[in-house]
């Protein structure tokens, strides 16, 4: 199925919904859905502000919008940014949010451009505000609000040194910021010839927590280290990605625009409660789907885009979860984790130390902190009244963001996976979905903006990953079964005698392929692999040949920018073949320009290849769908 989308400078895709857009208005496609039984539908809406970005949740009815911020008058000396909380059916301010606006100052003001990163948590929404790295005086902002009371759960600023360029949700309790210390990229000193990225895991505030001592600023209660890398590794951005948010239930059948109305009085009468209501009044639809990704279960991908290389990371939601196993651990005696425990003075005391860090982390009511008895307020762990001299330094024991620190050795071997290479994401940050990634491969030559011929998923799916496994080692059992009763049959004659690595080869060449079934289509697989363990997706084939309810079937729907075109089955790329590949093995980046050491890495997963009908140059994925964008304007949706 192809679509016609605006030409646009924003997009998101969440719930089923393709958004694209400018700052001016945005365009909203409701993609068609077998499992939530809906048509292809569309929406567009103006605002009457600059947006700066935006995200959705069409389980919520909820559209966030972020206004950049303006001069309104001459003596605003410091304007607001403006978060719109609004219904994505409508436009209009959503019926649960106590104050449909939150304004937010970043002081000190500095005339720069602002980026922006957003991400709905249920009733919470988070806004990263990244200034400028053009100018290093450029501070940045990070709120998580209740947009439903407009609580503050968590405040965090930066400076252009220690500010994050993107973070994640983790629970409805806790977040993840990954960390390149920027200042590694301007010492000069011979001590900081390394750096050590690290993954800070925070815990927020619950409605009403105003009291702890440390609010409105979180509780950090883990850093995972990354190994070493050389200081001059030119690390621009530090990403991560995850998809969709950790208490996210898609539901089913959405609500069609249509309704919105009965919906929106629904919501009304609704709206006088403190806590949203469930279903209807606003939040979205009735039914909950039977099955989806478990929230620990999602992968979380971190990406650093190099000049040379580009070295991604994954690791589920669940293993930043376990801190408090693995800080209960010792690090592991491995000769090939020698870079688990860098030197501390590679470590900057302010990347680890948040002011008025708690004494027990791991205490849901922890005590306050020590008091300064001069000023009676918390002390930080960085400051001079908690710090020795030089000379003593080494006499004293480890300060609690010491004690926080779980070396790579602990926990990233067995419960991650470094890839370096290939993956090419594009510029459409929408790459994760659950346990699976898209990327494309196989680029096509000469073009300035590459265009990929095929499309590749991994899929970190546990159970899909043991099923995989076993069924390959049950068939390499069954063929060790049958050359045995082979040779048996044979013995004593030297003409009917096969070499073993002949036999081997047979067994596994037809289709290059040596796995189990295959559960990832890209446009639809109904029953069983072959027994050559490959599918045959044909384009538009949703539900099986003959099918004439098909949902990808041609068709058309009313809309000034979005135009659904129809497509074709007799293209004669439409029937490649799938490749489907089980990774268990350790894998090893070798030290030299990026790592310090040996790098080694060996979460499972799962690789599934197929060449597209159409070279696209961007891919995005959901839990249904993979989207192609074939050029600026063309959107190819495959489904699953």
């Amino acid at each position: 199925m192809q679509y016609i989308m605006p030409s646009a400078s924003l997009y998101e895709l969440y719930g089923g919904v393709l958004a694209r857009g400018s700052r001016d208005s945005l365009t909203f496609v409701e993609l068609p859905s077998n499992i939530r039984q809906t048509e292809v539908d569309s929406i567009r809406h103006s605002f009457e502000f600059p947006v700066g970005d935006f995200t959705m949740d069409p389980s919520q009815n909820l559209l966030v919008l972020v206004e950049k911020r303006q001069r309104r008058t001459p003596l605003a000396l410091n304007p607001p940014f403006r978060v719109h909380i609004r219904t994505l059916s409508t436009n209009s301010p959503h019926p649960l949010a106590k104050d449909p606006i939150f304004e937010q100052s970043i002081a000190p003001y500095v005339e720069a451009d602002y980026s922006f990163n957003i991400s709905i948590l249920g009733e919470s929404v988070g806004v990263l505000f990244s200034g400028s790295h053009q100018r290093a005086s450029t501070p940045s902002l990070f709120v998580v609000w209740d947009w439903t009371t407009g609580f503050i759960r968590s405040t965090m600023k930066f400076t252009y040194l220690d500010a994050p360029d993107t973070f994640s949700f983790l629970s409805p309790d806790a977040f993840v910021l990954p960390h390149f210390p920027r200042s590694y990229l301007i010492m000069e000193e011979e001590d900081m010839s390394h750096g050590t990225p690290l993954l800070a895991v925070y815990t927020m505030h619950a409605n009403g927590d105003e009291s702890h001592p440390l609010y409105p600023r979180p509780i950090q209660v883990a850093t995972f280290l990354l190994p070493p890398m050389h200081a001059h590794a030119q690390v621009p951005r530090f990403k991560c990605r995850s998809d969709p948010a950790p208490v996210y239930v898609p539901r089913y059948p959405a609500r069609s625009q249509k309704q919105s109305s009965s919906v929106e009085a629904s919501a009304s009468s609704a709206s006088g409660s403190a806590q949203p209501q469930d279903g209807n009044g606003g939040r979205g639809d009735r039914v909950q789907r039977p099955f989806y990704v478990a929230p620990e279960n999602r992968i979380i991908c971190f990406s650093m885009p190099l000049q040379v290389g580009y070295p991604v990371l994954f690791t589920h939601a669940s293993t930043l979860l376990s801190y408090k196993k693995f800080l209960s651990k010792s690090p592991s005696s491995a000769p090939s984790e020698m870079d688990a425990n860098p030197p501390p003075s590679t470590i900057p005391p302010s990347m680890f130390d948040p002011p008025n860090t708690p004494s027990n982390v791991f205490d849901p009511n922890p005590a306050p902190p020590d008091l300064n008895p001069t000023t009676n307020n918390p002390i930080p762990a960085n400051s001079e009244i908690n710090s020795s001299t030089d000379a003593n330094i080494n006499s004293n024991p480890p300060t609690q963001a010491e004690l926080l620190r779980i070396p790579w050795a602990t926990w990233g071997p067995p419960n991650t996976r470094w890839l370096e290479g290939s993956l090419n994401f594009g510029s459409y940050e929408c790459y994760v979905y659950g346990t699976r990634l898209v990327h494309g491969v196989d680029p096509e030559e000469g073009l300035t903006v590459p265009r990929y011929r095929s499309v590749r998923v991994l899929d970190f799916n546990a159970v899909g990953v043991r099923r995989a496994h076993k069924e390959k080692t049950e068939k390499r059992g069954k063929t060790e079964n049958r050359r045995n009763r082979s040779a048996n049959r044979r013995w004593g004659s030297e003409e009917m005698d096969i070499d073993d690595d002949e036999v081997a080869e047979h067994n596994t060449h037809a289709g290059e392929v040596d796995d189990g079934d295959i559960e990832i289509d890209i446009e639809h697989s109904d029953g069983e692999s072959d027994e050559d363990d490959e599918d045959v997706w044909e384009d538009g084939d949703e539900a099986g040949a003959g099918d004439d309810d098909d949902s990808d079937s041609t068709g058309e729907f009313d809309a000034e920018d979005a135009a659904l075109v129809a497509y074709s089955d007799s293209d004669p790329d439409a029937q490649p073949r799938a490749k489907c590949h089980t990774v268990t093995e350790t894998s090893v980046i070798q030290r030299g320009h990026l790592f310090l050491a040996d790098v080694h890495s060996s979460l499972p997963y799962r690789e599934i290849t197929k060449r597209v009908p159409r070279a696209s140059y961007n891919f995005m994925i959901d839990d249904e769908r993979i989207i192609c964008l074939t050029n600026d304007r063309q959107v190819w949706v495959y489904t699953m």
